[in-house]
C-alpha cells in the first residue's frame, strides 16, 4: 500500500482531482464511490475510514494518530494499491503521517483561479457547513481544552443550531472586527490568508508541487507533468468537463466569468451571494 496525498486549500479542487488521478491507472485503488453534488463537488471516499481516521479537515502541522498496527491493517487491506488521500493537511515533514507516502501539493500561480477557488470553496460548501463534523468537532474541543482566548465563544458554537464553518474559523485564526464577528471583514481578510497560504506551501522540498489551477482552468499544458509524475494517463475530455461546469456555476450565482475576477468588486460579489444563502 502507498498513500499519495494531495494537499490543497479549500476550493482548489483537490477531491475531483483524486478521482481523475485514481481513473488513470490501475495501480490506484478504486471502489467507484465518488458521488457529485448539483453544485460540482465532488465527493471522495476516506480511504482511512478502515482505522477510523480522517485526514481530510486534520490539523496542519499535527502528526497523525496513525500506529503501526493501523499501518499493517491498511497493508493487508490494500495489498500493493495506491489509494489517494485529499486533504487540507500541510506539513514539512511527511513522515509525521506514519504512512508510506508519497505528497503533491496543490496550487495555483494564476491571481484570477485562486480567486475562482475561494469562490467555489464558498458555492460549493462554505455556505453549507453549518453543523458539526466529527474531525472538526474534535479540533474545537482540543481548541477550548487549550485556553483559546475566545474559549467561551467557540464553546456557544457547540450548541444546537449555533455552528457556521466561517464563524469558526474566524475565532480560532482571531479574523474578527474589533474582536467581534463580521462576515464581510472575515471574506476579506480570509481571502488574503487563503492567497498567502497558497504561495507559502511550495516551499517544502518534501513534497511535488503541481500547478492544479492551470491544469483545469488554464492552458493545461502542464498535465503531462503529473502524468509522467505518476505514470498515469489522466482523462482530460473529463477535467475539460469539470472546468466548463464551475465556470457555469460562477455566472449563474456570481455573473462572472474568469476574467471577471480581475475586477475589484469581485469579493464584494461573493460576500453578497453568500449573505443570501446564510443564516447569519
Amino acid at each position: 500500500m502507498q498513500a499519495l496525498l494531495l494537499s490543497y486549500l479549500s476550493g482548489m479542487f483537490g477531491e475531483f482531482t483524486a478521482s481523475v488521478i485514481e481513473e488513470g491507472s490501475d495501480k490506484f485503488i478504486s471502489t467507484s464511490l465518488v458521488k457529485t453534488t448539483k453544485e460540482n463537488r465532488f465527493l471522495y471516499p476516506n480511504y482511512l475510514a478502515p482505522i477510523g481516521f480522517d485526514c481530510k479537515t486534520f490539523p496542519i502541522h499535527k502528526e497523525w494518530p496513525i500506529n503501526n498496527q493501523q499501518v499493517n491493517h491498511l497493508q493487508n487491506l490494500y495489498g500493493d494499491k495506491w489509494i489517494c488521500l485529499p486533504t487540507h493537511w500541510y506539513s514539512n515533514q511527511l513522515q509525521q503521517t506514519n504512512l508510506p507516502c508519497h505528497g503533491i501539493v496543490l496550487f495555483s500561480s494564476n491571481l484570477s483561479i485562486i480567486k475562482l477557488a475561494y469562490s467555489l470553496f464558498w458555492i460549493k460548501s462554505h455556505v453549507f457547513a453549518n453543523s458539526l463534523w466529527p474531525s472538526r468537532k474534535e479540533e474545537l474541543q482540543s481548541i477550548i481544552d487549550t485556553g483559546h482566548k475566545y474559549t467561551r465563544e467557540l464553546s456557544e458554537l457547540r450548541l444546537g443550531g449555533n455552528y457556521q464553518n466561517w464563524k469558526f474559523l474566524a475565532y480560532k485564526h482571531d479574523l474578527l472586527k474589533d474582536g467581534k464577528l463580521d462576515l464581510r471583514y472575515y471574506m476579506y481578510q480570509h481571502f488574503n490568508f487563503y492567497k498567502r497560504h497558497n504561495f507559502l506551501r511550495l516551499k517544502s522540498s518534501d513534497w511535488f508541487k503541481f500547478d492544479i489551477g492551470n491544469a483545469i482552468h488554464g492552458d493545461q499544458k502542464n498535465l503531462p507533468l503529473l502524468e509522467e509524475h505518476l505514470e498515469i494517463v489522466l482523462n482530460k475530455e473529463k477535467i475539460s468537463e469539470y472546468a466548463n461546469k464551475n465556470l457555469e456555476i460562477i455566472k449563474d450565482k456570481l455573473g462572472f466569468t474568469l476574467t471577471d475576477f480581475a475586477l475589484e468588486t469581485w469579493l464584494d460579489v461573493l460576500y453578497e451571494y453568500c449573505v443570501s444563502e446564510m443564516d447569519i
